[in-house]
């Protein structure tokens, strides 16, 4: 659309060139008219065309989601694998590239099972999709022991009112990493959980991001000697419990734990 214009000018000077002949000069006032006509019709069809045709940005916006998903939900320096354009580009964005690990695909990745699929930037057809073939969902064994330390934490007298995360925690979706440190807070101190948000573009993975409110029965963001209480006893944790990521907010305290194909085998593995 943006092209009609040009062509419109080119096609008058292409009609101007043939009336120099001079059995044709007769003609030239009608196509000068013609010309002006085809570019003014050019100008507004392009605009029309513009302002009402879908943006499309080839792609980069999902591909910054993904690198940020990488960036954040990953060990620092995991290599991914990728083919073609899409792994130079995210070579590009410094994303470290190698096999035997996650795999991103673009679109459909074809016949493999929903829980390969840990997340989707995009849509359907034309999103980038990562996949993990080490991924492994709880048992039921392992889901009985998530919903045991759901409900530990959950009866526990110095646990402050959980709101609307006493669904997920009851439901066995909880990260057991999260959940046992959780357990440990409020074993030692008394805990309020306002959210247990998910990772956004991650699909059917477990939630392993908790914002702690309160300790003890006291608010966080009104208590800087407890936050930074809290934020020790976080720090002294050691793997799988020690989290990946503490931080202050406007609400509490988020704690949460990079992405991991088994966390159930890590908890197994710790010997808790």
């Amino acid at each position: 659309m943006v092209c009609l214009p040009v062509g419109a000018l080119l096609v008058g000077a292409l009609a101007q060139e043939l009336v120099r002949a001079p059995a044709l000069r007769p003609l030239r006032p009608v196509l000068a008219v013609a010309t002006t006509v085809a570019l003014v019709a050019g100008l507004v069809l392009a605009a029309v065309t513009l302002r009402t045709a879908p943006v499309d940005d080839f792609g980069a916006r999902d591909r910054q989601a993904l690198v940020d998903w990488l960036a954040q939900q990953l060990p620092a320096g995991t290599a991914v694998a990728a083919d073609g354009l899409l792994a130079q580009d995210l070579r590009k964005d410094g994303i470290p590239m190698g096999e035997g690990g996650l795999q991103v695909v673009r679109g459909a990745p074809g016949p493999v099972p929903d829980d390969v699929v840990v997340a989707r930037f995009g849509d359907a057809e034309t999103g980038l999709v990562v996949l993990d073939p080490d991924r492994r969902t709880p048992d039921a064994d392992q889901r009985a022991l998530r919903r045991q330390l759901s409900g530990a934490l959950l009866t526990n007298p110095t646990t402050a009112d959980a709101g609307q995360a006493t669904g997920a925690l009851l439901s066995g979706d909880v990260d057991p990493r999260l959940l046992t440190l959780l357990a440990g807070i409020a074993a030692q101190y008394g805990v309020g959980i306002s959210a247990l948000p998910a990772v956004p573009g991650e699909l059917g993975t477990s939630v392993r991001y908790a914002v702690v409110d309160s300790v003890g029965g006291t608010r966080v963001v009104d208590d800087a000697a407890l936050r930074e209480q809290v934020r020790g006893w976080l720090a002294a944790q050691l793997p799988p419990f020690a989290p990946d990521l503490v931080e202050v907010t406007d609400d509490g305290i988020r704690v949460g734990y990079d992405y991991a194909s088994d966390p159930d085998g890590l908890l197994t593995g710790s010997g808790s």
